[in-house]
């Protein structure tokens, strides 16, 4: 229970200040942020904790990962993405399997997520998801051999995609991308 509420603590610490800074149009905005209820929902939908907080480029965005514990294992991971306007509405991704790296887009409307499955070999597969909407703009799956040729030290014969290059979560992946 102790790491659940300072991880907490963390985002909490992260995210009232950065939301609460937002810049909208040249100008500061104090928008009203529901943070009980945030986090309230989440940790009665059985979150055990809350990552990777981040900022969007142009300060108008606040995300961070949700963990739960996946059925009959030990141990928590994210998988659902959460980011927040600076007026509290709340845009939640919750794709099919564990989120392993994500960012925002350049221009701030749109995120990226790479997703892969907890165990044994699989694709790694990176979506392009507007925040408005949740509209899938782009995706693109990294072939297992890839990802083992990168984890090995070994150059990948597929180029990751720019657009999702910011996701990656190996340094290789992040070399040489492709258009």
């Amino acid at each position: 229970m102790k790491p659940f509420i300072l991880s907490l603590l963390a985002v909490m610490a992260f995210v009232i200040p950065a939301a609460s800074f937002a810049k909208t149009k040249g100008t500061l905005a104090t928008p009203y942020i529901p943070t009980t209820t945030v986090f309230a929902s989440h940790i009665d939908a059985g979150a055990t904790g809350f990552e990777a907080p981040k900022l969007s480029p142009d300060s108008s965005l606040v995300g961070w990962l949700v963990d739960f514990s996946p059925c009959c294992e030990s141990y928590s991971v994210p998988m659902e993405l959460v980011v927040m306007s600076p007026t509290g509405r709340l845009h939640v991704f919750s794709p099919p399997r564990s989120i392993v790296g994500w960012c925002f887009s350049k221009d701030s409307r749109a995120i990226v997520f790479s997703i892969t499955a907890l165990h044994g070999p699989t694709d790694e597969s990176f979506e392009l998801h507007r925040v408005e909407d949740g509209k899938l703009l782009k995706e693109f799956d990294l072939p297992w051999k890839d990802l083992d040729r990168q984890i090995n030290g070994l150059p990948l014969e597929v180029r990751i995609p720019v657009w999702a290059v910011c996701a990656a979560t190996y340094p290789g992946q992040k070399a040489g991308a492709g258009q």
